[in-house]
């Protein structure tokens, strides 16, 4: 059973580049302390301290979009925030999240316990505790979220499936446009608040 186990700090939203890796947690797939990050592929180049080449590594992603998984979209927002590339990592939060919404409401057997139901929950997790602080920084950039949002909204407004990227899950894909557009829906509602 996937052990979910949450922390963060008290200093969400300030501007200052990051000493250090900001202090959450989703097991087994990221860890601050001892700094850990275990995605599969991206796991290795997604360490990286160096902020041109986690540029490249979103940039790769981005290539592949359709077939990374989300966990690891999770995990580019939070290395990018450690590294001050705060639009960056809100557009990785956006998408992630996006594609989360997506996820949720086309996968099947989603009761907890299944295997799709302890990763919407550590998704979930991710959403929640990263959240805090690519949020606390977006809501503080208005034009530059709305700018953000807009983009997540072309670059995905026309995802396909994630069955691809969770083989081992069912979907039921005739919701796929129905959720889609809920996902669009919830950022244009978003951006009009």
């Amino acid at each position: 059973i996937l052990s979910i186990l949450l922390f963060s700090c008290n200093s969400k939203s300030d501007n200052k580049p990051a000493k250090e890796p900001i202090g959450i947690y989703v097991e087994p797939y990221y860890n601050s302390d001892p700094f850990k990050i275990n995605v599969g592929s991206y796991s290795e180049a997604l360490k990286t301290n160096d902020e041109k080449k986690i540029l490249e590594v979103a940039q790769k992603i981005k290539a592949n979009i359709n077939k990374v998984d989300l966990m690891t979209m999770y995990v580019l927002s939070t290395r990018l925030y450690d590294l001050n590339k705060k639009d960056e990592a809100v557009y990785w939060f956006y998408t992630a999240s996006f594609r989360r919404n997506v996820l949720k409401q086309t996968v099947l057997d989603n009761e907890h316990g299944t295997e799709a139901g302890e990763l919407t929950q550590a998704l979930d997790a991710f959403k929640t505790v990263l959240g805090e602080f690519v949020n606390g920084y977006a809501l503080g950039q208005i034009d530059k979220n709305i700018e953000i949002i807009t983009a997540v909204i072309a670059h995905n407004s026309n995802m396909k499936s994630l069955s691809t990227v969770y083989p081992s899950l069912k979907f039921d894909e005739t919701k796929l446009p129905e959720a889609v557009k809920n996902a669009v829906n919830d950022r244009e509602e978003f951006i009009a608040y």
